[in-house]
């Protein structure tokens, strides 16, 4: 069986904004992605703590480490494009 691939991109909220606006935007973009690889589990999205200003995305694919990492980076250039967020890393 082969390893399990995983990528994770923490997006960093603009200092003054809505956090709750911003989970929500963050986990709406994400729940718009309908082309992850049939084997990929959905993607998590989670406050990372209330003292930062933070959120981390998680998602696994059994199968296809290259193609995850293709998604991975096209999750983090719409997140970027979200007036609310600051900074993407991962």
């Amino acid at each position: 069986m082969p390893a399990r691939a995983s990528a994770r991109q923490p997006a960093v909220m603009r200092e003054g904004a809505d956090m709750a606006r911003f989970l929500d935007d963050a986990k709406s973009d994400v729940d718009a992605i309908d082309d992850f690889p049939d084997q990929t589990e959905p993607a998590i999205v989670t406050e990372l703590g209330r003292t930062e200003t933070m959120v981390a995305v998680a998602m696994t694919d059994p199968e296809d480490p290259v193609a995850l990492k293709a998604y991975a980076e096209d999750l983090k250039d719409r997140l970027l494009a979200l007036e609310e967020i600051a900074e993407v890393t991962g």
